[in-house]
């Protein structure tokens, strides 16, 4: 008897750490990996979609970006992407032109002196031709006049951070492609829009100086030398030859005048008559 109670104790045993080691490998493995957090390029995924988180930097200056082949605008503040959304731009013939822009004006309600007067809430003009930020149908692809449409209540949220000169730019694969696909960090300085992030192209050279210089005489002999090098000033300077000096005329004396006329004076309410009509003075009284 008391062998048939052992063997059924170890059976049971068994069968106890056979479901539970599973069990406790599955939750070591869950706490070793912890899920990460969804991105933002995730959560928008969908037409109409977006994310808006203010929070990740409260303050600071105001930068959009929109992103033609992605149809999403990137929305930074103080250097940190605060929100991500669908947007729809111009339609094929009616295209969103790439650029540099600048907000020039704000409005809750507008309606297009352009297109039937449509209606345009949470405008955001960015050129004075029809081309603006404002609420409107996201449907997946690009379908606007121009415009960049977004989703309502985004388009609500964004022109609340916004203010007039608040830069937004529009690029595609020729124009700007450098920040096509941005991330979280914003790839332009809000303020002077040059680019920031580690691999941005290098700004232009400096214009070269001129390679010679061209002197005009009095007599109008042209005369052309090389021009001083910054790094050699006397060099240069010393192969150059120096233009003739010329003779000054002797100055003219003229003659005093008591008129303060012919000295420069112009009373300013002098009036301006025609010297055939003048009226000649009256006649000394004896």
């Amino acid at each position: 008897m008391e062998g048939k109670k052992t063997l059924r104790f170890a059976i049971g045993l068994l069968l106890g750490l056979a479901v539970a080691a599973p069990c406790a490998w599955a939750a070591q493995k869950k706490a070793a990996k912890p899920k990460a957090p969804p991105t933002m390029e995730a959560a928008v995924s969908r037409p109409g979609s977006y994310v808006w988180q203010p929070e990740r930097a409260p303050e600071g200056a105001v930068l959009v970006i929109v992103s033609l082949p992605e149809q999403r605008a990137h929305i930074y503040r103080g250097g940190k992407r605060i929100g991500l959304s669908t947007v729809s731009t111009g339609s094929e013939g009616r295209e969103t032109p790439p650029g540099h822009f600048e907000i020039l004006q704000k409005k809750v309600m507008h309606r297009s002196n352009l297109y039937d007067d449509a209606p345009m809430p949470f405008m955001q003009r960015l050129t004075w031709d029809g081309i603006a930020l404002h609420a409107g149908h996201v449907p997946g692809y690009p379908a606007s006049h121009g415009c960049i449409r977004l989703p309502r209540k985004l388009a609500e949220a964004l022109y609340a951070v916004t203010a007039l000169g608040t830069r937004v730019i529009v690029a595609d694969e020729n124009e700007y492609p450098e920040v096509v696909h941005p991330g979280n960090d914003a790839p332009v300085d809000a303020l002077t829009g040059a680019y920031i992030f580690p691999d941005a192209p290098p700004p232009p050279p400096p214009a070269e100086p001129p390679r010679q210089t061209v002197t005009i005489l009095g007599d109008g002999t042209v005369r052309v030398g090389e021009a001083a090098s910054a790094a050699t000033p006397a060099a240069n300077a010393a192969t150059t030859p120096a233009p003739a000096a010329r003779p000054e005329a002797p100055a003219v004396q003229k003659p005093a005048s008591s008129n303060p006329t012919d000295r420069g004076y112009q009373p300013w309410s002098a009036p301006v008559t025609d010297p055939a009509k003048r009226i000649p003075p009256p006649s000394p009284k004896p």
